[in-house]
């Protein structure tokens, strides 16, 4: 199977709309042809890394590449997913089937109206706060979780984490934008308005006016605060988790990136404190827990020339390289058996089919009580 490659592509028609933002893409390309799919993403020229293909400069720049990485993600697992199912990808497949997969999640839905509606950026950044609060709340919505239930079970949430009523307030007046917008646009019926039951409670209090120094330091510690929220929810991997795994291997950021396949700046960003998505942190999980797996990994970013040989040999020794070849070999030599020996159970073997581990567990038994190899393929020959 060729795998689709992706990359993120900027005002891809060489024109900017009346606020003079382009939009952000993602170029998928299969077999000399390509596809684009919207991010719905729009900046301004100085707000893209032509080189680095990542957003710079921008307010909200570290969320919405954090959004990016997550988009071309998704595709990856849709295509992977595919595969899976035994379909021959196909670019206007993936295409169908992502539209079809994105179209039936809230929260996709309501970043793409975030980030495409004429709001002033420090609102989308107001708007995207509350996104991320619902994601550490539930991490996938669907159009018909929204009931009143859900907004009450909701708004409980944001009391017990500590938001004060107006906080509270402000959220559920968020939410309930989003969802008179899928109304709109026939995503949920309104028979089923989650908000027909429900008040939106507001205290009056006294005016209080901050420093912008201020506002910001109460809006990273807001960040934090749901990052961290968010991090213990989706149980999110930590970065000292990350700075081990590089450890044990004495590899650079640098390299594990390469490894991972993952942005320039990805892992850097982690150890940082930036937050994973849950897709590439459970990833990374996994490889931790799995040397296998990761060596694995290894092997497949030296093949396609993504490290180069004295990084594939400070991580893979002469010895792993054997290990590596002996247990091709043995799962090639189990295959065989299995494809030659294997029947159908009947009165000949006892209504067995072939257990190639019993197998292997008597030969071993016999070795080890038997020096002479002649008497050893004896004793096989007539215990099998």
């Amino acid at each position: 199977m060729r795998k689709i490659s992706y990359r993120f592509v900027y005002n891809r028609k060489k024109s900017l709309n009346d606020r003079g933002t382009a939009l952000v893409q993602v170029e998928a390309y299969l077999n000399k042809k390509k596809v684009y799919f919207s991010t719905h993403v729009y900046l301004r020229p100085e707000q893209w890394d032509v080189k680095r293909k990542i957003i710079k400069d921008h307010p909200n720049q570290d969320a919405l590449n954090g959004m990016l990485n997550e988009f071309i993600i998704e595709l990856e697992k849709k295509e992977l997913s595919l595969w899976r199912q035994g379909k021959t990808i196909t670019l206007s497949l993936i295409k169908e089937e992502f539209k079809s997969n994105t179209d039936a999640s809230f929260l996709g839905f309501a970043r793409k109206e975030i980030m495409s509606s004429q709001l002033k950026d420090s609102t989308k950044r107001n708007h995207l706060t509350t996104i991320s609060l619902l994601q550490s709340f539930k991490p996938t919505i669907e159009f018909e979780d929204l009931t009143y239930n859900f907004v009450t079970d909701f708004e409980k949430f944001l009391y017990d984490s500590d938001y004060q009523t107006n906080t509270v307030a402000k959220h559920m007046k968020h939410l309930k934008s989003f969802v008179n917008a899928a109304i709109n646009k026939g995503y949920i019926d309104p028979n089923n308005y989650a908000f027909r039951r429900y008040k939106i409670k507001m205290k009056e209090g006294k005016h209080v006016f901050l420093l912008p120094e201020e506002m910001k330091k109460l809006e990273d510690e807001n960040n934090e605060r749901i990052y961290k929220i968010y991090r213990e929810k989706a149980n999110i991997i930590k970065a000292e988790d990350i700075i081990k795994l590089r450890e044990k291997y004495d590899i650079s950021q640098r390299e594990l990136t390469s490894i991972l396949g993952f942005g320039k700046m990805t892992i850097n960003r982690y150890e940082r404190g930036g937050l994973p998505t849950k897709s590439q942190s459970d990833y990374i999980k996994l490889l931790i827990e799995n040397d296998d797996k990761f060596i694995e990994k290894v092997k497949e970013a030296y093949e396609k020339n993504n490290i180069n040989e004295k990084t594939y040999k400070k991580i893979v020794s002469e010895e792993v390289e054997k290990d590596i070849s002996k247990k091709e070999v043995q799962d090639n030599i189990r295959r065989y058996l299995k494809s030659v020996l294997n029947r159908k159970p009947d009165i000949y073997n006892g209504y067995k089919s072939l257990d190639l581990e019993k197998v292997e567990n008597i030969i071993s038994y016999i070795a080890s009580k038997v020096k002479n190899l002649i008497m050893i393929i004896h004793h096989i020959f007539y215990t099998l």
